[in-house]
């Protein structure tokens, strides 16, 4: 793996600033061809180099977060994806390798909304249960804007270096 040059930590820090910034702008502002920018931020990511993520602000009202993990048959994942995009906290839904094969992030804005998400499937669908929920209290975001204590930017930005790129070589 080449390490990042001058376009690629460009590429990340603008992405840092405002990561929906689509790829025909960022071509642009970068002064590169679409294709150009599109290759580098694949190789970005494919490298894992950059790392895409969302934090919510808890203005929005979601106030808890939770992830639950759960073992469900193959012949019921249309019923269960079909329950939770229902649900509006839903944050992501991945399909694991192992007993529980499916991990959902929700944001809920109090303890009781956990349980009415666990209901509802469990009544589409009896027997399922989570086998496994973890509540956060709070969720920290690891760059980015700097929030304030109600989930307001302060205006300050921190933007980390790309990853590896200060790997020494001898290493």
């Amino acid at each position: 793996m080449l390490p990042p040059d001058d376009l690629d930590r460009e590429l990340a820090q603008s992405l840092a600033v405002d990561g929906r910034t689509s790829a025909t702008s960022l071509a642009r502002t970068l002064d590169v061809p679409a294709s150009t920018l599109h290759r580098r931020l694949q190789k970005l990511l494919t490298n894992r180099q950059i790392e895409l993520r969302c934090d919510v602000a808890e203005l929005g009202g979601w106030s808890l977060e939770c992830t639950w993990t759960a073992t469900i048959p193959l012949n019921h994942k249309t019923r269960v994806l079909e329950l939770l995009r229902q649900q509006s906290g839903l944050r992501s839904c991945m399909w694991i390798t192992g007993s529980n094969n499916l991990r959902v992030n929700f944001r809920v804005e109090r303890q009781n909304g956990i349980g009415m998400i666990e209901s509802a499937v469990a009544e589409a669908i009896p027997g399922l249960a989570p086998a496994e929920t973890i509540v956060y209290m709070r969720s920290h975001k690891s760059m980015g804007w700097v929030l304030d204590r109600d989930g307001r930017t302060t205006g300050e930005f921190v933007c980390p270096p790309l990853i590896g790129a200060f790997e020494r070589a001898d290493h």
